[in-house]
């Protein structure tokens, strides 16, 4: 046998270890059922990390990727966008509207590269369409809502969450169908009831949304903010008396600043004698804008209430604040032209009143 030198020896040695290197590396990768595994279990935002980075660790050097791994991946990197959106939710309540917007951002990128694995699943896109929502994209977040029912047509969620972004998009046609086939799913389903009557009063039926609002008003008697609702469309058809009870059975059912701000309204602008009363309006409006002092809602109330006593200078400067206040709001209830007629109003020493 033929002596071997020191540098084949070496090559060998080399050999030897690649082979065994590599071997050793090839069984440590986690497989798609060592990671499907881990999702039985997984329910933190950490819990969905480990499980992308254990996905792209089985498909290092893949090209492409095993199919079974990157259906986990998009699966994880959905469910770790959800819990990014319900996290940034959080810290906006706390207040800390810069790391709310860091946080929903991260949540859209996991949404994006859940749908660039598979985009035939609707939970991203329904994920995505929260998150774009809450940035105020409502055009981005409708179009993923779309997807979404497309994809799944009985998801009854996607299509109230249309129904109210078709709503503050003023697409009430649009809206009433899908709070139609959500109430059609569930007939006792409040929430999707008392949108449609909004979409259907803001639509000039007003008639039609009281019944809707006695039915939320026959399955929640003790919401205070079902019979602030319905006095709303009382208002509309001039049915002043039972505006008037329906609010203030409202504020017996719980004193809050929307009640105390709505009766102000009623009392402060109602071209009705017996519901034309100056001084309880403005005591109670100032109640409600104890509540919060910075809205358009309190500051518009502020100015009508201030206005029915004859206090007109105030009032016009309430009116100004509350206009610049709604102009970058996009708030639906609050019709921004019919403001500014309730400004020259004031600027001519003139009470508002609603229309008989």
């Amino acid at each position: 046998m033929a002596k071997l030198d020191s540098p084949t020896l070496l090559l060998m040695a080399l050999l030897v270890t690649c082979t065994f290197t590599c071997s050793v590396g090839l069984a440590d990768k986690p497989t798609a059922s060592d990671i499907y595994g881990l999702t039985q279990t997984a329910k933190t935002s950490k819990d969905f990390s480990v499980i992308i980075e254990k996905c792209d660790a089985a498909n290092e050097g893949l090209v492409p990727g095993n199919k079974d791994v990157d259906a986990l991946k998009a699966w994880a990197l959905s469910k770790r966008g959800q819990q990014r959106i319900d996290l940034a939710m959080s810290i906006r309540n706390a207040g800390n509207t810069q790391q709310f917007e860091v946080v929903l951002n991260a949540a859209l990128v996991d949404f994006d590269d859940s749908i660039a694995i598979d985009d035939q699943k609707w939970k991203p896109y329904f994920g995505r369409a929260t998150a774009y929502a809450n940035q105020e994209k409502l055009d981005r977040a409708i179009v993923d809502l779309d997807r979404a029912i497309k994809l799944n047509p009985k998801s009854q969620k996607a299509k109230f969450n249309r129904a109210e972004l078709l709503s503050w998009q003023k697409e009430f046609e649009r809206a009433v169908a899908d709070y139609e086939a959500v109430i059609a799913a569930d007939g006792d389903d409040v929430q999707a009831i008392n949108g449609l009557a909004f979409a259907k009063l803001f639509s000039g039926k007003p008639k039609e949304a009281i019944k809707l609002f006695d039915r939320v008003v026959e399955l929640q008697p003790d919401n205070a903010t079902a019979y602030q609702n319905r006095a709303e469309a009382h208002q509309v058809v001039g049915n002043w008396k039972s505006a008037h009870e329906d609010l203030t059975t409202g504020i017996a059912r719980k004193a809050t600043g929307s009640g105390y701000l709505k009766t102000a309204w009623l009392l402060s602008t109602c071209p009705d004698p017996d519901f034309f009363q100056p001084q309880t309006a403005l005591a109670l409006a100032k109640k409600g804008h104890s509540f919060d002092k910075d809205s358009a809602t309190a500051l518009e109330v502020m100015a009508a209430a201030s206005a029915a006593n004859g206090e007109f200078d105030t009032a016009v400067k309430l009116q100004e604040k509350a206009i610049s206040k709604i102009e970058t709001a996009g708030q639906i209830r609050m019709d921004p032209e019919a403001m500014k007629i309730r400004l020259t109003t004031y600027q001519s020493a003139e009470v508002y009143l609603q229309s008989k």
